[in-house]
């Protein structure tokens, strides 16, 4: 059977027992029934889950739109509502190490809905440890004058201060450790989840040390309830059928042949009409026995013939058989110098039975039509499950879409991030941390909502977004850094500083200018109303003033000696 039939089998959900509600008697004797007891997952199921996630090219692509996401802004950690300022040793620490366990966590989170997390010792520091302890060992023996070259070497290994192991957390690989759990609280409401190792003699023994942080609870019979689990019915379906199709145009390729009696003749006599006789009949049928046998050991004959007249055809293992004579090796003058190359299609000789004919319209195998239009919707449906729009995964992650076709995306992320950060968070806490009460801080992913840059870039323009939420979104769609983000943001919130600055000085000036203008302006006015009055001042002095003193009702012979002299 194929793969894909096999898979779908070993990711069916494990049945729930159908039982009757328990007495009032088995409750007050403490009799349980066997739910109560430790469950365990269903492995198959988790298996199967495994071998989808990394085989199935939706998955990986939803797996990828998510990662990068969550991963592409890095970690900080935070204490006290504020971030605490990393060294760079330490930045290097939780890029090497806690990034890579953060990709596992969102990994085991979409298979199974639950992760197991181990403590180990580094293993970068185990190699140097090693290699300390190597060169102590080789500087101790190894004789020296005092003051010496040796001498110097041993001490300088010796005051070597040897660092503590370093403890990291991962989560282990699958087929190491199996995860249980059973009810357990007050009154046996809280389910309490254990880790098993499956090293030899600790299978029935917990791992004390192990921690399970579960974001999906497991049914009640150990089936796992994940993103991956809710769309693997289809996803396996479309598996099978693409197994089959295979199987489908395989014997496309090589079709069977179907034969049939030939019918007879009716016109023909047939010698075994003519009699009616038993001892006729006895002698016919004989005849027949006879006949069919020869024809058997013809048509074997015939068979071991074409097998041969095939393999001659199309091999040429020890060189004593010359494609291009018929009477051997040797036979042919282009025998030594061409090379022999099988055919680009093998012949093939078939014979029929005898009284054996082709089987007209005969079925062949034949794919589904619809395999294409049911690929496509089994990915949209793996696009459901995960959280992620479809486009992203047609189109790539720089699709143009809208602000609001990328909400699923961003509250998917949102929601996954605050999951992981609690689980980064208890490793850190379990790791660094001298007692329960201690309060070492807090790891976060740094993740920032996914929004079309055109849309972020005209509300900047319209003025409606400032700068400190537009450039963050832009460049985090791009997939920039923490750091390339703040060192841009700086540097647009001083280009932004300055401008400001110098509109401000502009308009102090335009403002300068302006009041200078309305000076001038009233200056100007003052002067011209200034001249006015003395223009109308002189033009009134000739008839307010004269020799006899009149206005101008004296007479005119005096005013015009007045005008004349």
């Amino acid at each position: 059977m194929a793969s894909g039939t096999r898979l779908r089998e070993a990711g069916q959900r494990r049945p729930a027992a159908v039982k009757s509600r328990p007495g009032l008697l088995s409750n007050s004797l403490g009799v349980h029934d066997s739910e109560m007891g430790e469950k365990r997952m269903n492995l198959d199921q988790v298996y199967a889950l495994e071998h989808m996630f990394q085989g199935h090219p939706a998955v990986q692509a939803a797996r990828t739109v998510l990662s990068g996401q969550l991963l592409s802004g890095g970690i900080s950690l935070r204490k006290e509502g504020d971030d605490v300022e990393l060294t760079p040793a330490f930045k290097d620490h939780l890029n090497e190490v806690w990034i890579p366990f953060a990709q596992d966590v969102i990994d085991s989170f979409l298979k199974w809905g639950f992760v197991a997390i181990s403590y180990e010792e580094h293993e970068d520091d185990l190699r140097r440890s090693t290699l300390l302890a190597k060169r102590r060992k080789l500087a101790q023996p190894a004789p020296a004058a005092k003051g010496g070259r040796g001498s110097k070497a041993k001490q300088a290994v010796d005051q070597t201060p040897v660092a503590p192991p370093l403890i990291i957390p991962m989560v282990p690989t699958l087929g190491s450790y199996e995860v249980a759990f059973h009810m357990g609280g007050r009154q046996g409401y809280k389910r309490e989840y254990l880790v098993y190792s499956n090293a030899p003699g600790q299978g029935t023994r917990e791992d004390e040390e192990a921690r399970v942080v579960v974001r999906q609870h497991p049914d009640a019979v150990g089936n796992v309830n994940s993103p991956l689990a809710a769309v693997f019915e289809l996803g396996s379906f479309v598996g099978a059928l693409t197994e089959l199709a295979i199987t489908a145009e395989a014997s496309r390729a090589r079709p069977r042949i179907v034969t049939q009696m030939r019918k007879k003749d009716a016109s023909a006599l047939d010698p075994g009409n003519l009699f009616f006789d038993s001892e006729s009949r006895a002698v016919q049928q004989g005849a027949d026995t006879e006949e069919s046998g020869a024809q058997a050991r013809a048509l074997q004959l015939q068979q071991q013939m074409c097998q041969m007249i095939n393999k001659l055809q199309t091999t040429n293992p020890k060189d004593d058989h010359d494609l291009h004579s018929f009477s051997g090796p040797g036979g042919s003058r282009l025998a030594s110098k061409s090379a022999y190359a099988p055919p680009e299609v093998s012949p093939a000789l078939f014979n029929l039975p005898k009284d054996q004919e082709m089987a007209p319209n005969t079925s062949a195998p034949e794919s589904r039509g619809d395999l294409e239009s049911l690929s496509r919707l089994a990915i949209e449906q793996f696009s459901a499950a995960f959280g992620v729009p479809s486009d992203l995964i047609f189109s790539g992650r720089f699709a143009g879409k809208s602000t609001s076709q990328l909400s699923l995306l961003n509250t998917t992320v949102s929601q996954l991030a605050k999951s992981v950060n609690s689980v980064l968070t208890v490793a850190y806490r379990d790791i660094y941390a001298d007692g329960p009460n201690e309060d070492v801080g807090q790891l976060q992913l740094l993740t920032s909502p996914m929004a079309a840059t055109e849309e972020v870039l005209n509300l900047f323009a319209g003025g409606l977004v400032p700068v400190e939420i537009a450039m963050p979104a832009v460049l985090h769609a791009i997939g920039a850094t923490k750091e390339d983000i703040d060192k841009a943001l700086d540097n647009a919130q001083k280009l932004q500083q300055e401008k400001e600055d110098c509109d401000r000085c502009e308009q102090q000036y335009s403002k300068a200018d302006h009041d200078l203008n309305i000076k001038e302006r009233e200056v100007g006015l003052k002067k011209s109303e200034a001249e006015t009055k003395k223009i109308e001042h002189e033009a009134s002095a000739p008839y307010s003033s004269g020799p006899s003193g009149g206005g101008p009702s004296g007479g005119g012979a005096s005013g015009g000696g007045s005008s004349i002299r």
